[in-house]
């Protein structure tokens, strides 16, 4: 084949990508931009938090934009085996999730990023040593198995804003962020236990006892029915 031949070839290969790389991004931004899309980033977000907590969500606005790919959730309410005019296991008055696309034409997405702005984690400490946390309801899986991955999770960005964790009369400020953190939770039926796993490159607490320092986190812990257990943490500055 001659230079010339080979050149108009190479060019009308070129165009033809370039016409299919824009019919794609075209596709994308349609479906990005349906109401389609939104509802079904909403219902797999607020299933995913059912099925991993066991508890009822609650949810008072819901929005997405498309653009910046961020799905906003105001007041979120999980409620767990508490009475119902008790607290809720965690309320939030807003939560914000950044999503990243895997597949436009598969209709899959990730998360990439989560902040939550002014958490209240409430755990009621019954008498008899049980909580309000619920089971999570491994209906839709694998009944079988002894271990449930309830969420795997490699995140971009985590942070958590003016938030609190009480425990009957006890409260502990949380406020803290993470960067390039994995989040691995998974569920043993036999303890019944769940185990949570996390590991951040970057990791920053904000406290009025000392000024806020970056390290790199390690840590894996379990709650069972009546305690909880700190099985191993690094922490490295």
């Amino acid at each position: 084949m001659s230079l010339s031949k080979l050149s108009r070839s190479f060019l009308k290969a070129t165009a033809l990508l370039c016409a299919l790389v824009l019919i794609v991004s075209v596709v994308a931004l349609f479906i990005l931009q349906t109401g389609w899309f939104e509802e079904q980033v909403r219902r797999r977000i607020v299933a995913a938090v059912q099925e991993a907590s066991g508890g009822s969500v609650e949810l008072g606005n819901f929005s997405y934009n498309w653009q910046t790919l961020t799905a906003t959730f105001e007041r979120f309410v999980i409620h767990g085996t508490e009475p119902p005019s008790g607290s809720p296991l965690f309320r939030a008055s807003r939560i914000k999730v950044g999503l990243r696309i895997l597949s436009v034409f598969e209709r899959r997405v990730a998360v990439s990023s989560i902040v939550v702005e002014q958490p209240d984690i409430y755990i009621l400490v019954r008498t008899d040593g049980s909580t309000n946390i619920p089971t999570p309801d491994l209906r839709q899986r694998n009944p079988h198995k002894v271990i449930q991955e309830l969420l795997n999770l490699k995140l971009r960005h985590c942070e958590i804003r003016h938030g609190t964790l009480k425990a009957n009369l006890q409260q502990i400020p949380l406020d803290m962020r993470a960067d390039d953190t994995s989040l691995l939770l998974t569920y043993y039926r036999r303890g019944p236990a769940y185990v949570a796993k996390v590991v951040a490159r970057q990791f920053y607490v904000n406290s009025e006892a000392f000024q806020p320092v970056a390290m790199s986190a390690s840590l894996q812990a379990r709650l069972e029915k009546d305690k909880l257990t700190l099985e191993s943490a690094s922490f490295r500055s």
